[in-house]
């Protein structure tokens, strides 16, 4: 069992990157989350929203290195402004592949989220989540170990603004989570942001705080060249010899409704996984 948790903690640091709280495109990053996936993020970008939207998004794995086709993750979210704050409800679900054949690991959640700003330049969010994840066999079709029991775990999150353009972000994730394999979760998040007219340089650092001591270094690009497209490249390089690359689109279809596509690699000496994003969001 040494060897099986072993090779189960390494290949989901590597290539369960679409579970929360691991964002995709330059939206997701701490110190900009001026989208509805806020609600995962980082909570307290969700005061950024101005309209109600619906959003949902289906990441589908490529192959890892044994050419098995390993997992997908779905999230909805709906998120709405209010008088005091802004919230919205998500529900997430991840099976992915591990190395051991046939079996998957399983993670889901269904949680409310919530952001104010007590302070002009100041905006705080937290989030709880009824939360679940194991190990799931695809020959016997059951739960074949709990990784972490079922219970309520939270997200907290701060947005600042440093100037008109600079933003800072910090938020903190899963806390009250028994589970002690670490790949799921990106405990403590730290970012900095940079707004020049629609474009939005970022750059985080992952995993701070985390007990397994592994910090991920995170830099993206947002460009909005048209009213109705932007584009998405970043690169993250971890303190082991992990490294990944993104790049996405989004497009606004009609007035109201949006799509995104993004594509994912990550790779390191021994392992190499893609992932392939398609969102589809409603405003109104």
């Amino acid at each position: 069992m040494g060897i099986f948790k072993g090779l189960v903690v390494v290949s989901l640091f590597i290539l369960m990157s679409a579970i929360p709280v691991w964002g995709m495109g330059v939206t997701d990053f701490v110190a900009v989350v001026d989208g509805p996936t806020a609600a995962i993020y980082n909570p307290a970008g969700l005061l950024q929203v101005n309209n109600r939207i619906i959003k949902l998004e289906h990441r589908l794995t490529g192959r890892d290195f044994t050419n098995l086709n390993f997992g997908y993750d779905e999230l909805f979210i709906y998120a709405a402004p209010g008088m005091a704050g802004n919230g919205a409800v998500f529900v997430t679900y991840s099976q992915d592949l591990i190395v051991v054949p046939d079996y998957y690991s399983r993670l889901q959640s269904i949680g409310y989220a919530y952001s104010w700003a007590p302070l002009e330049q100041i905006s705080l969010g937290v989030s709880g989540k009824y939360y679940t994840s194991g190990y799931y066999s695809d020959l016997m079709g059951v739960m074949v170990k709990q990784s972490s029991s079922t219970k309520v775990i939270f997200d907290l999150g701060l947005l600042a603004k440093l100037t008109p353009n600079a933003k800072v972000g910090l938020a903190i994730h899963n806390l009250g989570k028994s589970d002690q394999m670490q790949s799921t979760s990106h405990e403590t998040t730290v970012g900095f942001s940079y707004r020049l007219g629609n474009q939005v340089v970022a750059g985080e650092i992952q995993d701070l705080l985390n007990e397994s001591g592994v910090m991920v270094y995170r830099g993206g690009l947002r460009l909005q060249p048209f009213d109705w497209l932007r584009l998405h490249l970043e690169y993250s390089l971890s303190s082991t010899d992990f490294t990944s690359q993104a790049a996405g689109l989004e497009f606004k279809l009609f007035k109201k409704l949006f799509t995104e596509f993004f594509w994912y690699s990550a790779s390191s000496q021994l392992f190499r996984g893609e992932l392939y994003q398609l969102a589809v969001g409603y405003s109104f």
